[in-house]
């Protein structure tokens, strides 16, 4: 690959084969370009909907050492959807394995941002395409990750979904 720079402090154009931009499983987004204009237009601190971080909040989720990795889905969580149990155990802190992935995002879904709560529960946003109709609406859910930071075992707190009026209600 070769790297083109057009001046001090400009952003690197690549050419060549260009990496992935969407998360390993997935076409294109899911959401529209209205959709992305809205969430890029949040005025929140805490919020992080930017295109460009995407990969890398994938990565905090189902990277190696990630919340979903050494995470257990509690019972009042919602099952039927974009977090995937991997190990039937791993449904309370003691079923969590250690040395094996007990969560993983299902194929289709992208995550598209992130609360920060500073040390409280962080949230991460992903979107879906609905089981029922895959040529409708994405549906949207928070993966709220409640527990672990003392002991690495995190509880994933999975909302029911939501449609996009519902979910941006919900940010405010």
């Amino acid at each position: 690959m070769q790297i083109e720079r057009s001046g001090p402090g400009a952003v690197l154009n690549t050419l060549g084969p260009q990496p992935p931009r969407a998360p390993a499983g997935t076409a294109a987004s899911l959401l529209s370009s209205a959709q992305e204009h809205a969430l890029t237009a949040l005025r929140d601190p805490d919020l992080n909907f930017e295109a460009y971080a995407r990969r890398a909040l994938t990565d905090e989720l189902v990277g190696p050492g990630g919340y979903l990795t050494q995470g257990w889905l509690p019972e009042d969580s919602y099952r039927s959807g974009p977090v995937r149990l991997l190990r039937e155990q791993a449904t309370s802190a003691d079923g969590v394995a250690w040395d094996a992935t007990n969560l993983t995002l299902q194929p289709d879904v992208q995550v598209i941002g992130m609360r920060d709560t500073q040390g409280g529960a962080d949230s991460y946003f992903v979107c879906q395409s609905d089981p029922d109709d895959a040529q409708g609406p994405p549906r949207f859910f928070t993966l709220c990750i409640e527990s672990g930071q003392g002991t690495g075992v995190y509880e994933i707190f999975v909302s029911p979904p939501r449609d996009w009026q519902a979910f941006l209600d919900l940010l405010g």
